[in-house]
């Protein structure tokens, strides 16, 4: 069952106690697919009871931009972002899981997913906003939560090159081409884990928990962004 409480009005869960095992969260986010996601390889992810993934509708996504009017999620971008959740819950599901959509913020809803000793595994993203939200994510999250994160968006993994992209690119490109680019290779792809070798999804109340979550708000604003996809 979802309820809402605190001055924040983040929303809790409570767990049935056939179901308080160790479970571990998929935060899904601009990485939308099975092959070649850091996500599944972790152990951690692998060891625990349960497997929730999730993603999020996220309504400031589809709040009007600042640049003019018009919503930061345009028709086409939202068709091709529902498609690929789509395909992204048919992988799942031949695997033995399942996508959940949460209309809602994230920082809201996760920590009480995770729990106290859970896991919570997400790709990083390097834009401001997105690190907002992190960071206000891993600020909510209870006691012995265990936290894995790693970056998933360039060719060339991180942490095979000889400067931080965080702190500075090497000038000039040139020096960057005709050095490191031609000396770093791009990592093997990860394996996609076949059906079997997941941690289940929760059961039928996790679903009715979560999706009540999107129309406790006030006048169910934020299940309004999913309706647009």
């Amino acid at each position: 069952q979802a309820r809402r409480g605190g001055a924040r009005g983040r929303l809790a869960f409570s767990y049935p106690s056939s179901v308080m095992g160790t479970r571990a969260v998929l935060w899904f986010r601009n990485d939308l697919r099975i092959r070649d996601n850091q996500l599944f390889q972790y152990r951690e992810v692998r060891a625990v009871d349960v497997l929730i993934a999730l993603y999020f509708i996220d309504p400031r996504h589809f709040a009007q931009s600042s640049y003019g009017e018009h919503s930061r999620t345009g028709s086409h971008r939202a068709l091709f972002l529902a498609e690929s959740l789509l395909d992204l819950d048919r992988s799942l599901r031949e695997l033995g899981s399942r996508l959940c959509l949460v209309a809602g913020r994230p920082e809201d809803v996760i920590p009480s997913i995770v729990g106290a000793g859970g896991v919570l595994a997400f790709q990083n993203e390097d834009t401001h906003e997105e690190q907002q939200v992190e960071d206000a994510v891993l600020q909510a999250l209870a006691g012995g939560v265990t936290v894995l994160r790693h970056f998933g968006h360039t060719l060339l993994n991180r942490e095979d090159l000889p400067f931080d992209p965080a702190i500075g690119l090497p000038m000039p490109f040139g020096k960057y081409w005709h050095g490191d680019c031609q000396t770093v290779l791009p990592r093997p792809e990860l394996p996609v884990p076949k059906a079997g070798e997941l941690p289940p999804p929760p059961g039928q109340w996790m679903w009715r928990s979560v999706s009540s979550s999107g129309g406790s708000s006030s006048s169910s604003a934020s299940a309004q962004p999913w309706r647009r996809l």
